[in-house]
């Protein structure tokens, strides 16, 4: 999971994108405080895709660990 800040948005959202896809890890969680945001990403075939974008009001979820689940509201409260 990343938290992104403005002095290091480049790099929370290309490097270490890069960084963890390369590595191979299955799922890559990106929050989002200027956008109140949770993406998660998870790995096919070698690259990262979108598994689900959920902003204020709604539950992210992951794909990889059943039952694993935030609210968005709470994360940005």
């Amino acid at each position: 999971m990343e938290i992104i800040s403005e002095s290091n948005k480049k790099r929370d959202l290309d490097e270490k994108f890069n960084d963890y896809e390369m590595a191979g890890v299955q799922e890559y969680w990106i929050v989002n405080p200027f956008q109140q945001t949770i993406e998660v990403f998870t790995l096919e075939n070698g690259s990262y895709v979108l598994f689900g974008k959920w902003g204020t009001g709604e539950i992210a979820h992951s794909k990889l660990l059943s039952g694993f689940q935030v609210d968005v509201n709470s994360v940005f409260d």
